[in-house]
């Protein structure tokens, strides 16, 4: 029988309150400023598997004041971790070639219908299965996915949406590709017939993280500017050094080309390799006159090798002023690190409902 404790040292049971909510408080306010509170904020899913265990024990062994004091702090602590972002002004020097993209993004043309986007993140160099491609690309408008293997699996979702695909090759190190796929094709911007624009954004040696904008034309849609992103990501202690500082500076690109476009009718989508709880980068895309799209988390899907539900939305869907939220959720699709998404945005001229704040 498990021995109980009726009467837990005040001491033991305050530390237990206030040791996890000012941890956590400390944490959401420094956020990804610091390389300790990015890794923190990054493996929230092991602190809430940690709390779990931790309030359980207490309470199993019958130390209830303790448990009690250990549960208000855990969730207390980890609720501080998702302060809101504020927006920070976008830079004031702009990328010349995003400048004169500004007239096809704010074509006279309306936007049409609905936009229905897909993402989902491989494992690098995977070639997913037919079926899953097929549950994938189902009733899709946009597709992008990270890491295939190469341009065999973007030609194949190409045929699905009856579309037009394009694929970015990997680094040097074998990752970073991105395949974009449009239900349509892609529209030229300039006398010089145009249709794609690269940003340059900062990755540990060796590995790549990449920008692309484009025009997607979409029958039902409309024209609208698109930018796919994929991030730099923390994989392993030897990419820690500097990684917060190269996130800072992508999101920083990034506010300056979607500003300079103009964000009103602008799309990001991408794998931005953090939560929302990164606040730093979160306010730079907000500062450009961008909204994020509430959709659910895509990882981990799996921790210790075993099925885990997700808790972190690193595949994400920002959009500005003229786009409303309408829906999303999980794909089917088969296993792997993270869960493949779908987002639906609809033109805010069609709908009454507003963005989310």
């Amino acid at each position: 029988m498990p021995q109980t404790d009726p009467r837990p040292t005040a001491s033991t049971a305050a530390a237990l309150l206030w040791g996890p909510l000012l941890t956590g408080l400390l944490v959401g306010v420094v956020a990804d400023r610091s390389l300790v509170g990015a890794l923190l904020l990054l493996g929230e899913p092991a602190l809430v598997v940690a709390a779990v265990w931790l309030v359980l024990s207490l309470a199993w062994s019958g130390r209830w004041g303790r448990a009690v004091a250990a549960l208000i702090g855990c969730v207390g602590g980890l609720a501080a971790f998702h302060l809101p972002a504020s927006p920070s002004p976008p830079p004031v020097q702009r990328p010349a070639w995003a400048t004169g993209l500004r007239a096809c993004a704010t074509d006279d043309l309306p936007l049409q219908g609905a936009l229905r986007v897909a993402q989902w993140t491989l494992r690098d160099g995977a070639t997913p299965e037919p079926s899953a491609l097929e549950a994938l690309s189902d009733g899709v408008d946009l597709v992008l996915l990270h890491g295939a293997a190469g341009p065999e699996t973007g030609a194949r979702v190409a045929t699905l949406v009856e579309g037009e695909a394009r694929f970015y090759p990997p680094g040097t190190a074998g990752e970073g590709s991105m395949t974009l796929v449009v239900r349509g094709g892609f529209a030229p911007c300039g006398d010089q017939g145009q249709d794609a624009w690269s940003v340059d954004l900062p990755a540990a040696e060796g590995h790549a993280a990449r920008g692309v904008v484009t025009f997607p034309r979409i029958e039902g849609v409309g024209v609208f500017p698109l930018v796919a992103v994929r991030l730099d990501p923390a994989h392993g202690p030897a990419r820690w050094a500097g990684w917060t500082t190269r996130l800072d500076q992508s999101g920083q690109r990034l506010a300056a080309v979607v500003h300079a476009i103009d964000p009103s009718r602008l799309v990001l989508i991408g794998d931005l390799a953090s939560p929302p709880s990164f606040r730093r980068l979160a306010g730079h895309l907000r500062g450009a006159g961008l909204w994020e799209h509430p959709g659910p988390p895509t990882w981990p899907t799996r921790l210790l090798g075993l099925p885990f539900p997700a808790l972190h939305r690193l595949d994400r869907v920002w959009a500005g002023r003229a786009w409303v939220s309408g829906g999303g959720g999980t794909q089917a699709a088969e296993p792997q690190a993270r869960a493949a998404v779908w987002a639906r945005l609809v033109p805010e001229t069609m709908t009454a409902r507003t963005r989310p704040r």
